[in-house]
């Protein structure tokens, strides 16, 4: 049996150092009230005055102790029962409520603060979009179903909104299993920062995943799209920034941030905005041309009008027409939407061709990963074509 932690948790203005655990999808997050200060505690959270140190040992032993009850008596952790458990056994002026009892701020007006702090947790255009939406979803789902906290803490909720985002907003599974795991760490939110607690069977509930099908884009397609001979002025510098992208696998928001990165030697490195990691770039001929062409400084625009108009652009100039479909999972059922390839597509696609194409050349994965600035090999995965090769044991030879 794994021990509590010690973790940051930031609170307002404040973040103070709290006690943590969890098991499968219920955790505990217990405050201790210290106020966390870098020159007082270690990288390793211990604080560098003993004393201080040996009382916060005392917190986890104590919420060591109540998980220890727990697994002896098969009971599952629970936050109020933790806080309960440290108020009669630890320490009586533990601060605890058998039901706590939020102020007469609504519900939706927490979560435009949790949004809040996830945009400046994230800083990045498209995680942001995501927790937007969901709030923009939100407040229309509250026309149907009262969002209070006592309606949230039911299980009722997450399936009426399932429903709602099926029927009204016609959300894939996908989709909705992503904003149910928003709406988890809401009410953990909540939870952490003590204004109100929620039953331990919400943070069980999830709708499955599929794995999506990627739109790409063949290297044949994206060079009839570069030396189309049909475009205005306008229309050619956003196509330049499109394949730009295309032969870099940068993100909208690292192509935003571009003036930030150091071209050197046909090599273009910066600071990936989204994972903090640091990517390398081999600059093709093609990507050093449109460097060229605008002195580095490529033309700007926002993610929505981009997508907009490459969809626009490729239909005026007859890009993309052969006939596509798309399948997903909606309420567990194959849904299949037909059309033309230039309707599916839209920036981010660039990044997934760039991938796809160098994957189908054989290009190894660890090569992949500095370019592209993914951390994992699982998550190259969705690009792979998985087919059997009969030829392939033979390299085995004995």
């Amino acid at each position: 049996m794994k021990r509590p932690v010690v973790k940051l948790n930031k609170s307002k203005e404040y973040t103070y150092i709290c006690i943590y655990y969890k098991q499968r999808n219920n955790r505990i997050l217990v405050n201790t009230g210290y106020k966390y200060h870098p020159e007082s505690m270690t990288k390793e959270l211990d604080f560098k005055d003993q004393y201080t140190n040996s009382l916060l040992m005392r917190w986890q032993d104590a919420v060591n102790r109540y998980v220890t009850n727990c697994y002896v008596y098969r009971k599952e952790i629970n936050q109020k029962d933790c806080m309960r458990y440290l108020h009669d056994n630890f320490d009586d002026t533990i601060r605890f409520k058998d039901d706590i009892k939020p102020d007469s701020k609504k519900v939706l007006a927490y979560f435009q603060d949790f949004v809040d702090n996830k945009a400046l947790e994230l800083n990045h255009y498209n995680s942001q979009r995501v927790y937007n939406s969901l709030l923009t979803n939100l407040k229309e789902f509250e026309k149907e179903y009262a969002l209070t906290f006592e309606s949230i803490n039911k299980l009722e909720f997450f399936y009426r909104f399932r429903d709602y985002s099926v029927k009204t907003l016609d959300h894939i599974d996908n989709t909705i299993s992503k904003n149910v795991a928003i709406l988890k760490s809401f009410l953990s939110y909540l939870q952490d920062n003590e204004i109100y607690t929620f039953k331990s069977a919400l943070f069980n509930y999830s709708v499955s995943k599929t794995p999506a099908q990627v739109v790409t884009l063949t290297a044949e397609e994206i060079k009839q799209i570069y030396y189309c001979d049909k475009y205005d002025k306008f229309e050619r510098q956003l196509i330049d920034v499109f394949v730009f992208l295309c032969v870099t696998s940068l993100r909208f928001s690292d192509y935003e941030e571009i003036s930030k990165a150091t071209i050197e030697n046909n090599m273009l490195t910066k600071i990936n905005k989204k994972t903090k990691t640091s990517i390398t770039v081999p600059l093709n001929k093609t990507a050093l041309e449109i460097l060229a062409k605008y002195n580095g400084i490529l033309p700007k625009y926002t993610n929505g009008y981009f997508n907009r108009e490459l969809k626009e652009i490729c239909k005026r100039c007859k890009l993309l027409q052969t006939p596509y479909k798309k399948t997903s999972i909606q309420n567990k059922k194959e849904v299949v939407k037909e059309g033309m390839k230039y309707e599916f597509i839209t920036v981010h696609k660039s990044r997934a061709s760039f991938i796809t194409i160098l994957i189908g050349s054989n290009t190894p994965l660890n090569e992949i990963m500095p370019i592209t600035g993914h951390k994992l090999v699982s998550t190259l995965n969705a690009y792979t074509d998985k087919r059997i090769n009969p030829e392939a044991t033979n390299c085995i030879t004995i």
